[in-house]
């Protein structure tokens, strides 16, 4: 014989069809303050705000990230996570992944339907996030396959555990589409004049049952109306000047009547009672917003395909998963007021809202989340640090206050480099009040900089340097058929930090430092142009104090012929002790030292030093002459050198 569990009356909507569903009613409402629902929700949400109350402090500080799978993670997103995760490290509060997957078709033209759905964005979605190092307390679990996720480690740079961050905090399931049941029960209880005590059911029903009211007199009822008539009583009214969108044909509709279309099949909606009274809200970024009268809209809670629309579940979810403080995008901003009215009619209270700035393009046009340089996952295929877009997006509308170091590049643009551990360590100085309400303008040049400044700072780290070694070599490997030296985690160390000042992402590597993975080729359109044009006069082994050169007139001081050149040089680095060729800051600078004594007293050493770099690179960009000896080492700097002479000596 199944129990009945009673509550304390009067009970909220929300609490009464919890009650239907468990014996204990577990979700959080329990710890807010009961208003009757028989109360009229427009005098409720009149003045709506969002400010923390007594009862909404008594509970746990709780925050979520909950994202549609209709597209990948954009960079808005991506700083809305990252927010999220820097707030709950300030409050000693967690946050939960959710995945809002209700809105699944979209009706087109001639009755045509389309998936919204992106395939494999939920996964996609997760990877990236572990990418981040932004772990979620609680959440959607999502299984791979071993096989193709693995398959992927490499083309997507996702080099960390299979393992995954699926966590469970006893508020699951955490997809939408799962929760249907907790929807429907609200929604009935929407529908209907509230029960008295004695019509409650058990646990194992999770309806209510014996309702008699005639009418549809709840703050909710059911809609029959086709898309035709919709467009054609929107227009009618736009004509009266009226700023409603619906006319409540189906409000008068009787339950009996109701019934019966159903029974025969007939499509319908659920649609919102709403109420033209205007509202207040506080808001953490924009403080109070004032919404005036508002048109009666009559908005839709469950659509023909029974599931319920993104504004009754995410209202729903964010109250039964103890979300206190909700952070998402201005775009949000008019919809609040939907929400606003579904709390009060439900009878609860409302989290703290924070609506946060659009990033914009330079030409103050909307991101968009199809455009290829949006997609968090387009930052991960060029090659950039975790720490460094992390970094970007952050200060995209916040900046540390005054008491955090501020750097300054070779361009003279200001930027605060903060690691996440930096973040984390100053959360105090994080504040959603201290976001600017203006929107932030997207600049990849600042992008660049950081990057550069996070391999830098990870090159000094253990574990960062592995993980971008890591990276490195199965990126090289993929750009370059016949590399060498992969498989030495020392030497791709030492790439990376004799190139360091050159990157925008490690990806630049294999362009900028090919010939340290392969032979240089002296056949190519470029190594042919220097050694035709650039060092002339010196592969021509002329010696003269003043020389004049095809395209003007230059003084280039006392030359060497170039096999006089490459021959000093061999013998120089000959001589070298082995510890010489320790690399290090110090030897880097000795190395500089040493091949400058192959200039003459009043010569060029840029004519030096580009024959080297011809004889051991055959391209003009890439590391200094000095470096690319250091990190070469010994044996392939002679052994290039030596190739390039002979080469020279068939001339």
């Amino acid at each position: 014989m199944s129990i009945i569990k009673w509550h304390r009356l009067p009970l909220t909507l929300f609490e009464l069809s919890q009650s239907c569903l468990t014996p204990q009613a577990t979700f959080a409402s329990r710890s807010l303050p009961i208003r009757s629902s028989l109360r009229g929700h427009g005098h409720a949400h009149r003045h709506c705000s969002t400010t923390s109350t007594p009862s909404t402090a008594q509970k746990p500080t709780k925050l979520r990230f909950a994202p549609s799978p209709t597209g990948y993670l954009h960079l808005g997103g991506l700083r809305t996570v990252l927010y999220n995760h820097l707030l709950a490290k300030r409050l000693g509060a967690t946050w939960a992944l959710r995945i809002e997957d209700t809105d699944q078709v979209r009706r087109l033209p001639r009755d045509l339907i389309r998936t919204r759905f992106v395939p494999g964005a939920v996964e996609s979605l997760i990877k990236t996030l572990r990418w981040a190092k932004l772990d979620y307390d609680e959440g959607q679990r999502k299984r791979f396959r071993e096989r193709t996720f693995r398959q992927r480690l490499i083309a997507r740079e996702l080099t960390l555990s299979l393992a995954g961050p699926y966590r469970d905090g006893g508020n699951g399931p955490y997809s939408q589409s799962e929760r249907k049941h907790i929807y429907d029960a609200l929604l009935q209880a929407l529908i209907d004049v509230r029960p008295s005590k004695s019509k409650l059911r058990t646990r194992t029903d999770p309806h209510l049952t014996n309702r008699t009211p005639t009418t549809q007199s709840g703050k909710a009822y059911h809609c029959f109306c086709t898309a035709e008539r919709l467009a054609s009583t929107r227009k009618l009214l736009q004509k009266q000047g009226s700023n409603a969108t619906y006319d409540r044909k189906c409000l008068g509709l009787s339950k009996e009547e109701v019934q019966a279309r159903s029974d025969q099949g007939e499509a319908s909606v659920v649609r919102f009672k709403s109420s033209s009274d205007g509202m207040t809200q506080h808001d953490l970024v924009y403080d109070t917003i004032t919404y005036p009268s508002l048109p009666i809209e009559d908005f839709v809670l469950r659509k023909t395909d029974g599931l319920p629309t993104y504004h009754f579940a995410s209202v729903v979810d964010d109250h039964s998963m103890g979300v206190t403080h909700v952070l998402r995008g201005e775009e949000w901003l008019p919809s609040t007021p939907k929400h606003l009215s579904l709390y009060s009619a439900l009878g609860i209270d409302p989290p703290q809202f924070a609506h946060l700035p659009l990033l914009v393009n330079q030409d103050g046009s909307k991101l968009s989340k199809r455009a290829g340089d949006v997609r968090v996952e387009e930052y991960i295929d060029k090659g950039y640090e975790p720490e460094a877009l992390l970094n970007f997006v952050a200060l995209m509308g916040w900046s540390p206050q005054a008491t955090t170091s501020t750097n300054v590049d070779a361009s003279g643009q200001e930027g605060h480099v903060l690691t996440m551990e930096e973040m984390i360590k100053r959360v105090r100085l994080f504040s959603l009040e201290g976001v600017n309400k203006n929107r932030s303008t997207m600049n990849l040049s600042k992008l660049e900089y950081l990057n550069r400044e996070h391999v830098k700072l990870k090159l000094g780290e253990k574990e960062g340097r592995k993980e971008m070694v890591e990276r490195l070599k199965a990126n090289v490997e993929r750009e370059i058929g016949d590399a060498k030296k992969t498989d030495d985690p020392a030497y791709l160390g030492r790439v990376i930090e004799a190139l360091k000042e050159r990157l925008h992402t490690i990806h630049d590597i294999p362009r900028l430092g090919r010939y340290f993975f392969s032979p240089p080729d002296y056949t190519t359109k470029l190594a042919r142009q220097m050694a035709k044009n650039v060092p002339l006069l010196i592969y021509r082994r002329s010696c003269s104090s003043t020389l004049k050169l095809r395209r003007g007139i230059a003084h280039l001081g006392t030359l060497r012929p170039t096999g006089e050149t490459l021959s000093s040089t061999i013998e120089l680095l000959q001589s070298l002790p082995d510890e010489d060729w320790i690399w290090s800051s110090e030897t880097h600078h000795k190395m500089i030292e040493t091949l400058n004594t192959l200039v003459e007293p009043g010569g060029n050493s840029k004519n030096v030093m580009m024959s080297l770099r011809h004889a051991l690179t055959a391209t003009k960009v890439g590391a200094g002459v000095p470096m690319t000896v250091l990190t070469l080492g010994k044996e392939e700097s002679l052994a290039r050198l030596q190739h390039a002479l002979e080469e020279r000596a068939g001339e």
